[in-house]
C-alpha cells in the first residue's frame, strides 16, 4: 500500500466514523454549571475542533477555568455544519499532504542530481590526489 492509498484509507475511515457517530444530546445552557466548581456563573468562549468534532468552550467566571462540551446544533441545519467541518479537515490534510509530497519530490530530485554528478569510477578522485604530490 502506497502513501497516497494509505492517506485515502485514513480519510475514508475518518469520514465513516464521523457519519456513524451517535450525536450527543443538546445541552440545556440555562442549567449548565462549571464542571470544576459547580458555579452557574459561566460564559461561552468559542469552539474547539478536534478529531471527535466540534465542542463549545465555556469559561467559569469564578475560577477562570475553561471546559468543553460537545456542540450540538438543533434544527435542520446541523448536518451542513458537520459536513463543512469535515470538508475543512480534509482540505487541511490534503494541503499538508501536497506540501509533504512536494518536499519529498524536491529531495528526490536533489539526490538524483547528486548521483548524476558523481564520477563513474574512483579514478577522478584518486587522480586529483596524485597531482598534489
Amino acid at each position: 500500500m502506497g502513501l497516497i492509498e494509505w492517506f485515502a484509507h485514513v480519510h475514508a475511515a475518518y469520514l465513516q466514523r464521523s457519519i456513524t457517530q451517535p450525536q450527543p444530546e443538546p445541552i440545556d445552557e440555562v442549567h449548565l454549571k462549571c464542571r470544576y466548581c459547580g458555579s452557574p456563573d459561566i460564559a461561552r468562549c468559542g469552539f474547539r475542533y478536534d478529531s471527535r468534532g466540534m465542542a463549545r468552550r465555556y469559561q467559569c467566571n469564578d475560577w477562570q477555568r475553561k471546559f468543553s462540551i460537545p456542540h450540538v446544533q438543533s434544527g435542520p441545519d446541523s448536518k451542513p455544519d458537520e459536513l463543512i467541518w469535515l470538508l475543512n479537515e480534509i482540505s487541511m490534510l490534503t494541503s499538508k499532504l501536497t506540501d509533504l509530497l512536494a518536499e519529498v519530490n524536491d529531495k528526490m530530485e536533489l539526490a538524483r542530481d547528486f548521483k548524476e554528478n558523481l564520477p563513474s569510477n574512483g579514478s577522478a578522485i584518486h587522480g586529483s590526489e596524485s597531482n598534489k604530490s
